[in-house]
Protein backbone atom coordinates (compact mmCIF):
# COMPACT_ATOMS: atom_id res chain seq x y z
CA UNK A 1 0.00 0.00 0.00
CA UNK A 2 1.57 3.23 -1.15
CA UNK A 3 1.70 6.26 1.14
CA UNK A 4 0.29 8.28 -1.75
CA UNK A 5 -3.43 8.02 -2.39
CA UNK A 6 -4.43 7.25 -5.95
CA UNK A 7 -6.91 9.51 -7.72
CA UNK A 8 -9.67 6.97 -7.06
CA UNK A 9 -8.72 6.59 -3.37
CA UNK A 10 -8.78 10.36 -2.96
CA UNK A 11 -12.10 10.60 -4.78
CA UNK A 12 -13.86 8.59 -2.07
CA UNK A 13 -12.58 11.07 0.50
CA UNK A 14 -13.74 14.06 -1.54
CA UNK A 15 -17.22 12.63 -2.14
CA UNK A 16 -17.89 12.05 1.56
CA UNK A 17 -20.56 14.25 3.13
CA UNK A 18 -22.84 13.81 6.18
CA UNK A 19 -25.44 12.22 3.87
CA UNK A 20 -23.00 10.18 1.74
CA UNK A 21 -20.46 8.49 4.03
CA UNK A 22 -17.99 6.58 1.90
CA UNK A 23 -17.41 3.47 4.00
CA UNK A 24 -18.31 -0.08 3.01
CA UNK A 25 -18.98 -3.06 5.23
CA UNK A 26 -19.68 -6.74 5.47
CA UNK A 27 -21.41 -9.04 7.95
CA UNK A 28 -19.81 -12.45 8.46
CA UNK A 29 -22.10 -14.94 10.22
CA UNK A 30 -20.51 -17.94 11.97
CA UNK A 31 -22.04 -21.08 13.46
CA UNK A 32 -21.86 -22.02 17.13
CA UNK A 33 -18.96 -24.46 16.83
CA UNK A 34 -15.42 -23.70 17.91
CA UNK A 35 -14.54 -20.88 20.26
CA UNK A 36 -17.46 -18.92 21.70
CA UNK A 37 -17.97 -15.20 21.06
CA UNK A 38 -16.45 -14.15 24.40
CA UNK A 39 -13.27 -16.11 23.68
CA UNK A 40 -13.26 -14.84 20.10
CA UNK A 41 -13.51 -11.26 21.36
CA UNK A 42 -10.60 -11.70 23.79
CA UNK A 43 -8.49 -13.20 21.00
CA UNK A 44 -9.28 -10.25 18.74
CA UNK A 45 -8.31 -7.67 21.35
CA UNK A 46 -5.06 -9.50 22.05
CA UNK A 47 -3.93 -9.44 18.41
CA UNK A 48 -1.97 -6.25 17.70
CA UNK A 49 -2.48 -4.49 14.41
CA UNK A 50 0.25 -5.51 12.00
CA UNK A 51 -1.19 -5.25 8.50
CA UNK A 52 -2.09 -2.47 6.12
CA UNK A 53 -4.43 -0.63 5.72
CA UNK A 54 -5.42 -1.25 9.34
CA UNK A 55 -2.27 0.46 10.63
CA UNK A 56 -2.64 3.54 8.40
CA UNK A 57 -4.36 6.83 9.07
CA UNK A 58 -4.81 9.97 7.02
CA UNK A 59 -2.23 12.73 7.24
CA UNK A 60 -1.32 15.79 5.22
CA UNK A 61 1.50 15.57 2.72
CA UNK A 62 3.03 18.03 0.29
CA UNK A 63 0.78 20.86 -0.84
CA UNK A 64 -1.78 19.78 1.76
CA UNK A 65 -2.72 16.62 -0.16
CA UNK A 66 -3.81 13.61 1.91
CA UNK A 67 -1.46 10.69 2.32
CA UNK A 68 -1.34 7.52 4.39
CA UNK A 69 0.74 7.55 7.57
CA UNK A 70 1.70 4.39 9.43
CA UNK A 71 0.60 4.30 13.08
CA UNK A 72 3.01 2.74 15.54
CA UNK A 73 0.22 1.69 17.93
CA UNK A 74 -3.49 1.25 17.22
CA UNK A 75 -5.79 1.30 20.24
CA UNK A 76 -8.05 -1.66 19.49
CA UNK A 77 -10.58 -0.51 22.08
CA UNK A 78 -11.43 2.34 19.66
CA UNK A 79 -11.95 -0.05 16.75
CA UNK A 80 -13.26 -3.34 18.16
CA UNK A 81 -16.42 -3.61 20.31
CA UNK A 82 -18.98 -6.24 21.22
CA UNK A 83 -22.76 -5.96 20.82
CA UNK A 84 -25.64 -8.14 21.89
CA UNK A 85 -28.21 -9.14 19.29
CA UNK A 86 -31.46 -7.22 19.89
CA UNK A 87 -33.52 -10.12 21.23
CA UNK A 88 -35.41 -12.81 19.31
CA UNK A 89 -36.75 -12.08 15.86
CA UNK A 90 -34.28 -13.62 13.45
CA UNK A 91 -32.60 -11.80 10.61
CA UNK A 92 -34.81 -8.69 10.68
CA UNK A 93 -33.59 -7.77 14.19
CA UNK A 94 -30.02 -8.35 13.06
CA UNK A 95 -30.66 -6.20 9.97
CA UNK A 96 -31.87 -3.39 12.24
CA UNK A 97 -28.70 -3.51 14.35
CA UNK A 98 -26.39 -3.64 11.33
CA UNK A 99 -28.31 -0.74 9.77
CA UNK A 100 -27.64 1.36 12.86
CA UNK A 101 -23.96 0.41 12.91
CA UNK A 102 -23.52 1.13 9.20
CA UNK A 103 -25.19 4.55 9.47
CA UNK A 104 -22.47 5.93 11.78
CA UNK A 105 -19.58 7.56 9.85
CA UNK A 106 -16.00 6.49 10.58
CA UNK A 107 -13.83 9.03 12.40
CA UNK A 108 -10.89 10.33 10.36
CA UNK A 109 -8.84 10.88 13.50
CA UNK A 110 -7.68 7.25 13.52
CA UNK A 111 -7.30 4.37 11.02
CA UNK A 112 -10.47 4.17 8.95
CA UNK A 113 -11.93 0.83 10.01
CA UNK A 114 -14.09 -0.79 12.71
CA UNK A 115 -15.08 -4.30 13.73
CA UNK A 116 -18.18 -5.20 15.76
CA UNK A 117 -18.65 -8.67 17.26
CA UNK A 118 -22.36 -9.45 17.58
CA UNK A 119 -23.27 -12.24 19.99
CA UNK A 120 -26.54 -13.82 21.06
CA UNK A 121 -27.78 -14.94 17.64
CA UNK A 122 -30.04 -17.99 17.43
CA UNK A 123 -28.46 -21.45 17.50
CA UNK A 124 -25.42 -20.04 19.36
CA UNK A 125 -24.23 -18.24 16.25
CA UNK A 126 -22.26 -14.99 16.29
CA UNK A 127 -21.34 -12.43 13.66
CA UNK A 128 -18.54 -10.01 12.82
CA UNK A 129 -19.48 -6.73 11.17
CA UNK A 130 -16.53 -5.03 9.50
CA UNK A 131 -16.62 -1.45 8.27
CA UNK A 132 -13.82 0.28 6.37
CA UNK A 133 -13.52 3.44 4.31
CA UNK A 134 -13.63 2.87 0.57
CA UNK A 135 -10.49 4.97 0.15
CA UNK A 136 -8.59 2.04 1.73
CA UNK A 137 -9.75 -0.80 -0.52
CA UNK A 138 -12.44 -2.09 -2.86
CA UNK A 139 -14.63 -5.20 -2.68
CA UNK A 140 -12.19 -7.58 -4.32
CA UNK A 141 -9.37 -6.45 -2.02
CA UNK A 142 -11.67 -6.82 0.99
CA UNK A 143 -12.71 -10.38 0.13
CA UNK A 144 -9.09 -11.39 -0.49
CA UNK A 145 -8.12 -10.12 2.95
CA UNK A 146 -11.00 -11.95 4.61
CA UNK A 147 -9.98 -15.18 2.87
CA UNK A 148 -6.39 -14.77 4.11
CA UNK A 149 -7.63 -14.28 7.66
CA UNK A 150 -9.76 -17.45 7.67
CA UNK A 151 -8.79 -21.09 7.22
CA UNK A 152 -10.10 -24.10 5.32
CA UNK A 153 -9.22 -26.21 8.39
CA UNK A 154 -11.42 -25.84 11.49
CA UNK A 155 -8.61 -26.87 13.84
CA UNK A 156 -6.28 -24.06 12.72
CA UNK A 157 -6.04 -20.92 14.82
CA UNK A 158 -6.81 -17.80 12.82
CA UNK A 159 -5.81 -14.27 13.85
CA UNK A 160 -8.12 -11.35 13.03
CA UNK A 161 -7.79 -9.72 9.63
CA UNK A 162 -5.83 -6.72 10.97
CA UNK A 163 -3.05 -9.03 12.16
CA UNK A 164 -2.59 -10.86 8.86
CA UNK A 165 0.03 -9.41 6.55
CA UNK A 166 -0.57 -9.50 2.81
CA UNK A 167 1.26 -12.32 1.09
CA UNK A 168 3.79 -10.63 -1.13
CA UNK A 169 5.11 -11.96 -4.39
CA UNK A 170 8.74 -11.70 -5.46
CA UNK A 171 10.01 -8.15 -5.55
CA UNK A 172 11.36 -6.81 -8.82
CA UNK A 173 15.14 -6.73 -9.16
CA UNK A 174 16.67 -3.83 -7.29
CA UNK A 175 18.40 -2.60 -10.46
CA UNK A 176 15.16 -2.38 -12.44
CA UNK A 177 14.83 1.26 -13.49
CA UNK A 178 11.83 3.28 -12.42
CA UNK A 179 9.72 4.70 -15.27
CA UNK A 180 10.95 8.12 -16.32
CA UNK A 181 8.64 11.12 -16.47
CA UNK A 182 8.75 10.96 -20.26
CA UNK A 183 7.72 7.30 -20.36
CA UNK A 184 4.91 8.01 -17.89
CA UNK A 185 3.68 10.87 -20.07
CA UNK A 186 3.96 8.65 -23.13
CA UNK A 187 1.79 6.05 -21.39
CA UNK A 188 -0.84 8.69 -20.63
CA UNK A 189 -0.79 9.84 -24.25
CA UNK A 190 -1.37 6.28 -25.47
CA UNK A 191 -4.58 6.18 -23.44
CA UNK A 192 -6.15 9.01 -25.46
CA UNK A 193 -7.14 6.92 -28.52
CA UNK A 194 -8.40 4.12 -26.24
CA UNK A 195 -10.62 6.55 -24.35
CA UNK A 196 -11.76 8.17 -27.59
CA UNK A 197 -12.83 4.81 -29.03
CA UNK A 198 -14.71 3.95 -25.81
CA UNK A 199 -16.52 7.27 -25.71
CA UNK A 200 -17.38 6.98 -29.42
CA UNK A 201 -18.83 3.51 -28.82
CA UNK A 202 -21.00 4.82 -25.99
CA UNK A 203 -22.13 7.76 -28.10
CA UNK A 204 -22.96 5.52 -31.08
CA UNK A 205 -25.12 3.28 -28.92
CA UNK A 206 -26.93 6.31 -27.52
CA UNK A 207 -27.53 7.79 -30.99
CA UNK A 208 -28.98 4.50 -32.26
CA UNK A 209 -30.95 3.93 -29.04
CA UNK A 210 -29.60 0.40 -29.11
CA UNK A 211 -30.64 -1.30 -25.88
CA UNK A 212 -28.19 -4.14 -26.55
CA UNK A 213 -25.17 -1.82 -26.27
CA UNK A 214 -23.53 -0.51 -23.12
CA UNK A 215 -25.85 2.16 -21.71
CA UNK A 216 -24.94 5.85 -22.06
CA UNK A 217 -24.60 7.97 -18.90
CA UNK A 218 -26.79 10.96 -18.04
CA UNK A 219 -29.72 9.79 -20.21
CA UNK A 220 -31.44 7.47 -17.74
CA UNK A 221 -34.89 8.32 -16.36
CA UNK A 222 -35.38 9.99 -13.01
CA UNK A 223 -37.37 7.81 -10.57
CA UNK A 224 -38.54 7.88 -6.94
CA UNK A 225 -35.44 5.79 -6.19
CA UNK A 226 -33.22 8.72 -7.22
CA UNK A 227 -33.83 11.54 -4.73
CA UNK A 228 -31.27 13.40 -2.67
CA UNK A 229 -30.41 10.90 0.06
CA UNK A 230 -30.41 11.26 3.82
CA UNK A 231 -27.64 10.00 6.11
CA UNK A 232 -29.74 7.14 7.55
CA UNK A 233 -29.09 3.71 6.13
CA UNK A 234 -30.97 0.45 6.01
CA UNK A 235 -29.51 -2.95 5.16
CA UNK A 236 -31.14 -6.23 4.20
CA UNK A 237 -30.07 -9.46 2.56
CA UNK A 238 -31.26 -12.55 0.74
CA UNK A 239 -29.51 -15.69 -0.52
CA UNK A 240 -29.98 -17.77 -3.67
CA UNK A 241 -28.61 -21.18 -4.73
CA UNK A 242 -25.52 -20.70 -6.87
CA UNK A 243 -26.16 -23.89 -8.88
CA UNK A 244 -29.66 -22.73 -9.78
CA UNK A 245 -28.41 -19.29 -10.85
CA UNK A 246 -25.68 -20.92 -12.96
CA UNK A 247 -28.18 -23.28 -14.59
CA UNK A 248 -30.52 -20.38 -15.34
CA UNK A 249 -27.69 -18.49 -16.99
CA UNK A 250 -26.59 -21.54 -18.99
CA UNK A 251 -30.12 -22.05 -20.29
CA UNK A 252 -30.17 -18.46 -21.57
CA UNK A 253 -26.49 -18.41 -22.66
CA UNK A 254 -25.86 -15.76 -20.03
CA UNK A 255 -23.39 -15.40 -17.15
CA UNK A 256 -24.10 -15.61 -13.44
CA UNK A 257 -23.59 -11.86 -13.27
CA UNK A 258 -26.17 -11.36 -16.05
CA UNK A 259 -28.74 -13.41 -14.15
CA UNK A 260 -28.03 -11.47 -10.95
CA UNK A 261 -28.49 -8.17 -12.82
CA UNK A 262 -31.77 -9.40 -14.32
CA UNK A 263 -32.99 -10.41 -10.85
CA UNK A 264 -32.09 -6.97 -9.48
CA UNK A 265 -33.87 -5.41 -12.46
CA UNK A 266 -37.03 -7.36 -11.64
CA UNK A 267 -36.90 -6.25 -8.00
CA UNK A 268 -36.52 -2.57 -8.94
CA UNK A 269 -39.19 -2.86 -11.65
CA UNK A 270 -41.68 -4.36 -9.20
CA UNK A 271 -41.00 -1.62 -6.68
CA UNK A 272 -41.62 1.13 -9.23
CA UNK A 273 -44.77 -0.61 -10.48
CA UNK A 274 -46.07 -0.61 -6.90
CA UNK A 275 -45.45 3.13 -6.76
CA UNK A 276 -47.07 3.64 -10.19
CA UNK A 277 -43.78 5.21 -11.25
CA UNK A 278 -42.21 2.78 -13.75
CA UNK A 279 -40.76 4.88 -16.60
CA UNK A 280 -41.03 3.94 -20.27
CA UNK A 281 -37.25 4.16 -20.61
CA UNK A 282 -35.06 1.47 -19.02
CA UNK A 283 -33.17 2.13 -15.80
CA UNK A 284 -29.37 1.98 -15.92
CA UNK A 285 -27.09 0.17 -13.46
CA UNK A 286 -23.50 1.13 -12.74
CA UNK A 287 -21.63 -2.18 -12.45
CA UNK A 288 -18.07 -2.05 -11.02
CA UNK A 289 -15.49 -3.98 -13.04
CA UNK A 290 -12.38 -5.27 -11.27
CA UNK A 291 -8.97 -4.41 -12.71
CA UNK A 292 -7.08 -6.50 -10.16
CA UNK A 293 -4.34 -8.64 -11.60
CA UNK A 294 -2.28 -11.44 -10.09
CA UNK A 295 0.05 -9.93 -7.52
CA UNK A 296 -1.60 -6.50 -7.58
CA UNK A 297 -1.05 -4.29 -4.58
CA UNK A 298 -4.69 -4.24 -3.52
CA UNK A 299 -6.60 -1.11 -2.67
CA UNK A 300 -8.93 0.39 -5.28
CA UNK A 301 -8.42 -1.01 -8.76
CA UNK A 302 -11.76 -0.74 -10.53
CA UNK A 303 -13.53 0.64 -13.53
CA UNK A 304 -17.22 0.25 -14.37
CA UNK A 305 -19.72 -0.50 -17.08
CA UNK A 306 -23.19 0.98 -17.46
CA UNK A 307 -25.77 -1.72 -18.07
CA UNK A 308 -29.26 -1.40 -19.51
CA UNK A 309 -31.57 -3.07 -16.95
CA UNK A 310 -34.48 -3.40 -19.43
CA UNK A 311 -36.98 -2.48 -16.71
CA UNK A 312 -39.41 -1.42 -19.46
CA UNK A 313 -39.72 -5.08 -20.57
CA UNK A 314 -42.32 -7.26 -18.84
CA UNK A 315 -41.07 -10.66 -20.01
CA UNK A 316 -38.28 -11.88 -17.65
CA UNK A 317 -36.44 -13.92 -20.31
CA UNK A 318 -36.37 -11.06 -22.81
CA UNK A 319 -35.24 -8.75 -20.00
CA UNK A 320 -32.35 -11.12 -19.26
CA UNK A 321 -31.35 -11.18 -22.94
CA UNK A 322 -31.14 -7.39 -23.12
CA UNK A 323 -29.26 -7.17 -19.82
CA UNK A 324 -26.81 -9.86 -20.95
CA UNK A 325 -26.14 -8.16 -24.31
CA UNK A 326 -25.63 -4.74 -22.71
CA UNK A 327 -23.28 -6.11 -20.04
CA UNK A 328 -21.28 -8.10 -22.61
CA UNK A 329 -20.82 -5.00 -24.79
CA UNK A 330 -19.55 -2.99 -21.83
CA UNK A 331 -17.14 -5.72 -20.73
CA UNK A 332 -15.84 -6.14 -24.29
CA UNK A 333 -15.12 -2.43 -24.46
CA UNK A 334 -13.21 -2.41 -21.14
CA UNK A 335 -11.23 -5.56 -21.95
CA UNK A 336 -9.98 -3.92 -25.14
CA UNK A 337 -8.43 -1.15 -23.04
CA UNK A 338 -5.31 -1.11 -20.89
CA UNK A 339 -5.98 -1.18 -17.11
CA UNK A 340 -4.86 2.45 -16.77
CA UNK A 341 -7.15 3.53 -19.59
CA UNK A 342 -10.05 1.55 -18.15
CA UNK A 343 -9.61 3.21 -14.74
CA UNK A 344 -9.40 6.64 -16.38
CA UNK A 345 -12.51 5.87 -18.43
CA UNK A 346 -14.55 5.40 -15.25
CA UNK A 347 -13.26 8.68 -13.81
CA UNK A 348 -13.99 10.53 -17.06
CA UNK A 349 -17.45 8.99 -17.34
CA UNK A 350 -18.41 10.03 -13.85
CA UNK A 351 -16.67 13.41 -13.82
CA UNK A 352 -19.80 15.60 -14.25
CA UNK A 353 -21.64 13.73 -11.47
CA UNK A 354 -18.55 13.75 -9.25
CA UNK A 355 -18.13 17.49 -9.73
CA UNK A 356 -21.83 18.07 -9.03
CA UNK A 357 -21.74 16.09 -5.77
CA UNK A 358 -18.58 17.83 -4.57
CA UNK A 359 -20.17 21.22 -5.35
CA UNK A 360 -23.50 20.32 -3.71
CA UNK A 361 -25.34 20.58 -7.05
CA UNK A 362 -26.47 16.95 -7.50
CA UNK A 363 -30.16 17.86 -7.21
CA UNK A 364 -29.95 19.92 -10.41
CA UNK A 365 -27.44 17.83 -12.35
CA UNK A 366 -28.25 15.11 -14.91
CA UNK A 367 -28.51 11.63 -13.39
CA UNK A 368 -25.57 9.41 -14.48
CA UNK A 369 -27.24 6.09 -13.58
CA UNK A 370 -30.07 4.82 -11.37
CA UNK A 371 -28.60 2.09 -9.17
CA UNK A 372 -25.30 0.39 -8.37
CA UNK A 373 -25.13 -3.40 -8.70
CA UNK A 374 -21.82 -5.04 -7.81
CA UNK A 375 -20.83 -8.72 -7.90
CA UNK A 376 -17.74 -9.86 -5.98
CA UNK A 377 -16.56 -13.48 -6.38
CA UNK A 378 -16.11 -15.03 -2.97
CA UNK A 379 -14.66 -18.23 -1.48
CA UNK A 380 -15.72 -21.55 -3.02
CA UNK A 381 -14.81 -23.70 0.00
CA UNK A 382 -15.94 -23.65 3.63
CA UNK A 383 -13.88 -21.31 5.81
CA UNK A 384 -13.40 -21.18 9.59
CA UNK A 385 -12.48 -18.68 12.25
CA UNK A 386 -10.98 -20.45 15.27
CA UNK A 387 -13.22 -23.47 14.70
CA UNK A 388 -16.42 -21.58 13.90
CA UNK A 389 -17.63 -22.14 10.35
CA UNK A 390 -18.45 -19.14 8.19
CA UNK A 391 -22.09 -19.48 7.11
CA UNK A 392 -22.69 -16.35 5.05
CA UNK A 393 -21.16 -13.05 3.91
CA UNK A 394 -23.64 -10.19 3.60
CA UNK A 395 -22.12 -7.05 2.01
CA UNK A 396 -23.17 -3.47 2.81
CA UNK A 397 -21.82 -0.90 0.37
CA UNK A 398 -22.31 2.87 0.00
CA UNK A 399 -24.64 5.35 -1.68
CA UNK A 400 -23.95 8.33 -3.90
CA UNK A 401 -26.27 11.31 -4.08
CA UNK A 402 -29.46 10.45 -5.96
CA UNK A 403 -28.74 6.71 -5.77
CA UNK A 404 -30.90 5.52 -2.88
CA UNK A 405 -30.27 1.82 -3.52
CA UNK A 406 -27.12 -0.28 -3.82
CA UNK A 407 -27.13 -4.05 -4.35
CA UNK A 408 -23.89 -5.96 -3.82
CA UNK A 409 -23.49 -9.70 -4.28
CA UNK A 410 -20.88 -12.05 -2.87
CA UNK A 411 -20.74 -15.75 -3.73
CA UNK A 412 -19.74 -18.20 -1.00
CA UNK A 413 -19.67 -21.97 -1.35
CA UNK A 414 -23.00 -22.97 -2.94
CA UNK A 415 -24.86 -19.67 -2.39
CA UNK A 416 -24.98 -16.11 -3.62
CA UNK A 417 -25.60 -13.60 -0.84
CA UNK A 418 -27.34 -10.39 -1.96
CA UNK A 419 -26.68 -7.40 0.30
CA UNK A 420 -29.01 -4.42 -0.15
CA UNK A 421 -28.22 -0.96 1.17
CA UNK A 422 -30.72 1.88 0.96
CA UNK A 423 -31.50 5.35 2.16
CA UNK A 424 -33.97 4.57 4.94
CA UNK A 425 -36.06 7.64 4.19
CA UNK A 426 -36.56 6.54 0.58
CA UNK A 427 -37.00 2.79 1.18
CA UNK A 428 -38.21 2.26 4.76
CA UNK A 429 -39.20 -1.39 4.13
CA UNK A 430 -35.96 -2.71 2.63
CA UNK A 431 -36.27 -6.26 4.13
CA UNK A 432 -39.55 -6.69 2.23
CA UNK A 433 -37.84 -5.53 -0.95
CA UNK A 434 -35.02 -8.02 -0.35
CA UNK A 435 -37.52 -10.87 -0.15
CA UNK A 436 -38.54 -10.11 -3.73
CA UNK A 437 -35.14 -11.39 -4.86
CA UNK A 438 -36.39 -14.92 -4.26
CA UNK A 439 -39.61 -14.30 -6.20
CA UNK A 440 -37.71 -12.69 -9.08
CA UNK A 441 -35.36 -15.67 -9.26
CA UNK A 442 -38.26 -18.14 -9.22
CA UNK A 443 -40.00 -16.27 -12.02
CA UNK A 444 -36.92 -16.26 -14.23
CA UNK A 445 -35.80 -19.80 -13.43
CA UNK A 446 -39.29 -21.28 -13.94
CA UNK A 447 -39.34 -19.81 -17.44
CA UNK A 448 -36.03 -21.48 -18.33
CA UNK A 449 -35.55 -24.56 -16.13
CA UNK A 450 -37.41 -27.64 -14.92
CA UNK A 451 -38.28 -27.49 -11.18
CA UNK A 452 -35.48 -29.87 -10.09
CA UNK A 453 -32.78 -27.64 -11.57
CA UNK A 454 -33.80 -24.47 -9.73
CA UNK A 455 -32.45 -25.38 -6.26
Amino acid sequence: MSDILTALDNLYLQLETPTTPMHVGGLLVFDGNGAGPEEQFETMLAAPVGAEPFDRRLARGRFGLPRWEQVSHVDLAEHVTVHDAPGPGGDERLMTLVSELHTIPISRQRPLWECRLIRGLSHDRFALFFKIHHSCLDGVSGIRRIQRALSARPEEETPPVWAVEKRRGPRPASWAPRPSMMSALRGKALMVPELARAMASVGLGAARRDHHRTAPPYLCPNTPLNPMVSGERSVAWHSLPLAGVKATGAAARATVNDVALAICSAVVRERLLEMNALPDRPLVAMVPFSLHREGSAGGNETSCILCNLATHVADPVERLRIVSASAADGKKMLRAMSPDAAATYWMALGFPAILAQMAGLSARAPLPFNVVVSNVPGPTESLYHNGAQLQAIYPASLLFERQALNITLISYRDRIDFGLLACRRTIPDLPRMAQRIGAAYDELASALLPPAARR
